[in-house]
């Protein structure tokens, strides 16, 4: 593999050693890294440990007949970039589209990557309509506002990175900052919808990146005619994005304001804190919960900051052998962080500790400062053992 400098943590994923064994002898007898140890020893039963003790436990465990290489689950994110007319504005459309290329140049090519430009750009407003609201169709053109005016799949799909690289750099080339309004409700509602019907068992993301305000709804009032019915308020956008971070799947946001959202700051805030991906200590109200770019040097800054976000993405996710060695409630978690193994407990709360993703018991997910190690890459391995019994916090 090639080392990554962007995305680190998803190329560079710490081992994972899954020790699973159902059969138990007072020796310890396990196959190499990879393989299987005697699926049989029916004499000897899986055994329990001492559920106080702290210790963890490692590949020596009597309980472990079997050693698999485990494997860490990339995530996968839709960036969803605005391409409104406003993004001709400084330079902005050319150096997002360098920013967004550089980083992705160096990037895992198993990191799941699609790109999604909105709007479309397939609704304009009648130039008859800026002179009269009472010109015939004005009155639905008005009302329609383009707030519907986004794919409802992204112009590159989400895969692998290492296919969709040159697909997006294509797509953003082929293009330009184009369309009347920023319809950003419905480009981040179909960017929901197409990542919860995603298949992945890794964590799913959209990286929004805009450069102002949404378009709104807008009442009827002194003779100006009600406009931009779908796009509603921010206030529903903003509880949109919080079901989306609660639903099943659940689907986190990103937000980055470019040179242009300042003025809208709290909004983006809000959809980064709804999304649960706001900064640690960050408020809506201080606007402090997304990414914000100045004009100074957006182009390096945009780079920098998908960067930390992918980071931020790195999955806690890992694979679990299916197979006769593994067996539900015999199976325990290590992480080394330097200093030796520390063990987890299984935990479905979801706190502090490990679990199984679903009902299917293929993956797990480790939660809490543990993951956060991971995502550092303060964590050298992780370790997976079966055959003795599960400790539950």
């Amino acid at each position: 593999m090639r080392v990554a400098t962007l995305f680190p943590p998803a190329l560079c994923a710490p081992l994972v050693v899954l020790a699973l064994g159902l059969g138990c002898s007072a020796g310890n007898d396990k196959s190499a890294a990879g393989g299987h140890g005697d699926a049989g020893d029916e004499g000897g039963g899986l055994q329990g440990i001492d559920a106080s003790s702290d210790s963890a436990l490692d590949e020596d465990a009597a309980c472990g007949k079997a050693t698999y290489d485990g494997k860490r689950v990339p995530a996968s994110m839709l960036l969803l970039f605005d391409r409104s007319a406003s993004m001709a504005d400084n330079s902005k459309w050319t150096n997002g589209v360098s920013a967004m290329n550089a980083a992705l140049a160096t990037a895992d090519d198993q990191l799941g990557v699609g790109l999604l430009m909105f709007p479309a750009s397939k609704w304009k407003l009648p130039s008859n309509c800026l002179l009269s609201f009472t010109a015939p169709g004005c009155a639905a053109a008005w009302a329609d506002g383009g707030c519907k005016d986004v794919l409802t799949t992204p112009n590159v799909a989400v895969d692998a990175l290492g296919k969709t690289r040159s697909l997006i750099a294509g797509a953003l080339a082929g293009t330009g900052p184009d369309g009347d309004n920023t319809p950003t409700r419905w480009a981040l509602k179909n960017a929901w919808a197409y990542m919860q019907s995603y298949a992945t068992s890794g964590d799913r993301y959209v990286v929004l990146v805009t450069d102002g305000e949404p378009t709104t709804h807008q009442a009827a009032t002194g003779g100006i005619p009600e406009t931009n019915i779908q796009c509603s308020d921010e206030t529903t956008m903003e509880a949109e994005t919080s079901a989306a971070s609660a639903g099943s799947p659940v689907v986190k946001t990103f937000a980055i304001g470019v040179p242009g959202s300042e003025a809208g700051a709290t909004f983006l805030s809000s959809v980064a804190f709804n999304g649960k991906t706001g900064k640690p200590g960050c408020t809506v109200a201080k606007g402090d919960c997304h990414y914000q770019i100045g004009s100074a040097s957006f182009a390096t800054d945009l780079q920098a900051v998908l960067t930390e976000i992918a980071g931020k993405v790195a999955s806690c996710i890992f694979q679990v052998p299916v197979g006769p060695d593994v067996q539900p409630g015999y199976v325990n978690v290590s992480v080394d962080t330097g200093a030796g193994l520390s063990a987890l407990y299984q935990d479905t709360s979801h706190a502090d500790g490990w679990d199984y993703t679903d009902a299917t018991q293929s993956h797990i997910e480790i939660y809490g400062p543990k993951c956060d190690a991971i995502k550092a890459m303060t964590v050298s391995n992780v370790k997976i053992l079966g055959g003795c019994k599960t400790r539950v916090r």
